[in-house]
């Protein structure tokens, strides 16, 4: 398993409690894969798990290679049309990709996936308004008792950042209804409509 932008490796731990497989976190950024790197180590993984410094385009991975890529919040910072085949070639033939992205992110470049030799195996949706309900709203009043309880730290910059997004939320809870998508590369990395007879 290849978890993309793995970030300080919440989802390459879980996963290593769903399979008996090895996952690779893949990642540009030091601090967060130092922190993976210890949450391995306490959780005895490291015959399993292995924090690698790259991207999707910078990578000393084989192709082909992987069963499975997650990629949680990740491919929206991509260009479609560059991501999708640059997961096509890390994948075997057979190989799975799934996403965790918005609604309407995945509906604008799912034909881009397509084109890059995949084909939609199933969609779960989440709830609409989960995250705000149950990450923000949580977050705001978090934020807000924080505020109350300190006030010497108004001029917090993780504060700040925080109610920006809150604000950014609020404004339109919508833009954070999200997906997960299960896509299988087809066996010739084409879409399956293409593949020779």
């Amino acid at each position: 398993i290849l978890d993309l932008g793995c970030g300080t490796g919440l989802p390459a731990l879980t996963l290593a409690d769903l399979c008996e497989g090895t996952i690779v976190g893949l990642d540009p950024d030091v601090a967060a894969l130092a922190r993976f790197e210890e949450r391995i180590r306490l959780a005895g993984l490291g015959a399993r798990i292995e924090a690698r410094r790259g991207s999707l385009f910078a990578h000393d991975l084989s192709l082909a290679s992987f069963d499975l890529l997650w990629a949680e919040g990740v491919l929206h910072l991509l260009a479609p049309a560059l991501a999708f085949p640059a997961c096509t070639a890390l994948l075997a033939p057979g190989g799975w990709l799934v996403l965790h992205e918005t609604r309407a992110w995945w509906h604008a470049v799912e034909a881009s996936a397509i084109a890059a030799g995949f084909r939609t195996v199933d969609i779960y949706d989440l709830p609409p308004g989960a995250w705000s309900r149950d990450y923000f709203e949580p977050l705001a009043a978090r934020v807000a008792a924080l505020r109350q309880a300190h006030p010497e730290a108004a001029s917090s910059p993780d504060l700040a950042r925080a109610e920006r997004d809150l604000a950014t939320v609020h404004a339109d809870p919508t833009q954070l209804d999200t997906l997960f998508v299960l896509l299988q590369r087809t066996s010739l990395g084409i879409p399956r409509e293409q593949e020779p007879k």
